[in-house]
């Protein structure tokens, strides 16, 4: 009987899943159940961002160098010989993801202070450009029409939420572009979460990509000339949701599932972010979203819904195929 690969599994650089998971089958309700959980989790931490009074990039890095610290009592459970990978390769790559996400968490807020929210939440969903290509140039990962067409619907209800406040020249214009270097840097982290994932226990990956990421964000800061010291006891509160919240409720989730899944469909999901954010804006500031924010998050939800079904279809169809080849 031919077993079911998972994504990923075609690299030489993955080995069989750490004891420590249990696997889950594609669309299995725990899954799709996680994916749910993390969107809202993330959709949090604009709302957080709006409600500190310290600079975005000292107020990212303290919220990874908190979530490491909260996670490293998890990481110290695992036995000491199965923590950390002995490949210097895969410790690399584990660092490389964190630089990233550190990078990608310094870029968003940095650009939330130049462009509105709304442009910047909805630049930065765009990273499934990148991912999708990417993955199936190194693992050729297909993807189905059905789900191209979902992705591609998801994108458009995400550029129509920022259509009425899309920011045009000036420091809008350099605030988008660092939205879109923080997708950028949010792909690169999926991908090579996705690559590294089935060799690191999870506690012991998210210690390092946050542990990495507060270093990167931290010498960003410090190579802009922010202080980083004191913080009032009000942001440390802020700080302490955003490490327990986003992060490691959302990312963590997240990067559950891409032991389980592609990064195609765990990119995509994130899309439902500026969803969530709408959502609670709504029921915490009285904000009620227009015309075009009402028929992005419609579109953003269907082409979700979508995208997932059609990966689902594609890896039946290639499960199939492996099949008659065995």
């Amino acid at each position: 009987m031919a077993k079911r690969r998972l994504v990923g599994a075609q690299s030489p650089a993955h080995a069989p899943p750490s004891s420590h998971e249990r696997p889950q089958p594609a669309g299995h309700p725990l899954l799709a159940g996680a994916l749910v959980v993390a969107v809202f989790a993330v959709s949090t931490s604009a709302i957080l961002a709006r409600l500190a009074t310290i600079s975005p990039v000292v107020l990212a890095a303290y919220r990874l160098a908190v979530s490491a610290l909260l996670l490293l009592p998890w990481m110290l459970f695992i036995p000491r010989g199965e923590r950390v990978p002995n490949s210097p390769r895969l410790r690399g790559l584990a660092a490389a993801s964190g630089v990233f996400f550190g990078a990608h968490l310094a870029l968003w807020f940095a650009s939330l202070e130049e462009t509105s929210v709304a442009s910047a939440a909805v630049l930065v969903t765009i990273h499934p450009l990148l991912i999708v290509p990417a993955s199936y140039l190194l693992w050729r990962e297909r993807v189905s029409g059905k789900a191209l067409l979902g992705m591609a619907a998801a994108l458009l209800g995400s550029a129509l939420i920022g259509l009425g406040d899309l920011g045009l020249g000036g420091s809008h214009l350099a605030g988008d572009l660092l939205a879109v270097a923080a997708a950028c840097a949010m792909g690169a982290y999926l991908l090579i979460g996705s690559l590294v994932r089935a060799r690191f226990p999870l506690a012991s990956y998210l210690v390092w990509v946050n542990a990495f990421g507060a270093a990167t964000v931290f010498l960003y800061g410090s190579l802009q000339r922010l202080s980083f010291w004191p913080i009032p006891p009000r942001e440390w509160v802020i700080i302490g949701l955003l490490a327990v919240v986003p992060t490691l409720m959302g990312h963590t989730l997240f990067n559950w599932a891409l032991r389980h899944t592609g990064p195609s469909v765990v990119s995509v999901s994130i899309l439902g972010e500026p969803v969530g954010a709408s959502i609670l804006a709504f029921l915490l500031f009285g904000e009620i979203p227009g015309f075009w924010q009402a028929t992005g998050a419609i579109l953003i939800l269907t082409g979700v819904y979508a995208f997932v079904k059609g990966r689902e279809v594609a890896r039946g169809s290639g499960a199939s195929r492996g099949d008659r080849r065995a």
